[in-house]
């Protein structure tokens, strides 16, 4: 979906995912963590099950 709105020509390349990683931990810890990953990546997907939804708006609110 991004790929097809965007205005210029975007090559997308295979990516990396990482294993299997719960956490209890609060989203403000989860993101926190989700920045130092993200020194490394072009894009960073952060992922909540369904059972998770409050974690998730969460997350793009802080």
């Amino acid at each position: 979906m991004l790929v097809e709105q965007s205005e210029r020509h975007v090559e997308v390349s295979s990516c990396d995912t990482s294993p299997d990683i719960w956490t209890n931990k609060s989203a403000a810890d989860v993101l926190a963590e989700a920045k130092s990953l993200a020194r490394d990546c072009d894009v960073l997907f952060v992922h909540c099950d369904w059972d998770a939804a409050d974690k998730a708006h969460d997350y793009v609110h802080i």
